[in-house]
């Protein structure tokens, strides 16, 4: 065998190599892209796993539920705000949410017409909601149960007694007006000192005499004590 034919066989020898070993790495490198879609793969089944447990466990998530308490649907359904802050990646829970939400107010409205069947007022849960609402806005009537109940103590220690916030009456604070009135009780008695220091002085925030701030018009009269010492 001549040194031509010799040197030819072993350069087909390395090119069978090399041939060899470029198709290992490229099998290599295809087989580490395809692990990858893989892991992706997995993550995403993970994080699907992980909203599943969540929507079958919804009682493990502490959060205050977005609708009534006293509705067994919505206890069922446990529509909470973290599930609803969830709807971009799990959008079936903000619809059964949703859908959840209008049978409540649907129960609620007609709940409402059985127990307050002439009561006619813009805001419903304002009724029988702890805070006593004014007459003006056809909350304190009959008809609502004197606001669900909220206003019968206030009836019963004011009757003649008509203002605009009747939770100001007795916060502490003198309230002008019709508050600062024999029928209020001069707001609650809040305002009881304030007349007896100035019995004659007429101003819409009683409050503001005598505050460190010098406050004109009114206020700055002898009758108020030109505001209560704050303009001298």
């Amino acid at each position: 065998m001549s040194t031509n034919d010799i040197e030819e066989q072993k350069l087909d020898g390395d090119l069978s190599i090399a041939a060899s070993e470029g198709s290992s790495v490229a099998v290599g490198g295809e087989e580490e892209q395809n692990d990858e879609p893989k892991k992706e793969e997995i993550e995403e089944k993970k994080e699907v796993n992980s909203h599943e447990e969540k929507d079958e466990a919804p009682s493990m998530v502490k959060e205050e539920v977005v609708a009534s308490n006293d509705l067994a649907p919505v206890k069922k359904a446990g529509c909470t705000k973290s599930k609803i802050l969830m709807n971009v990646v799990v959008p079936s829970i903000f619809l059964a949410c949703v859908i959840v939400a209008v049978a409540v107010l649907a129960v609620r409205y007609k709940n409402f017409k059985k127990k307050y069947p002439g009561c006619k007022v813009d805001h419903q849960n304002w009724i029988a909601n702890g805070v006593c609402q004014n007459k003006g806005l056809k909350y304190n009537i009959a008809e609502c149960q004197f606001d669900g109940g909220d206003c019968d103590e206030f009836n019963s220690m004011y009757p003649n007694c008509e203002v605009e916030n009747p939770t100001w009456i007795g916060d502490g604070k003198c309230n002008g007006g019709d508050y600062n009135s024999d029928d209020c009780a001069f707001d609650g008695g809040d305002c009881s000192e304030f007349n007896e220091n100035y019995p004659d002085c007429k101003v819409e925030d009683p409050s503001l005499v005598g505050d460190g701030n010098c406050d004109g018009d009114d206020y700055n009269v002898e009758v108020c004590g030109f505001d209560g010492g704050d303009c001298e």
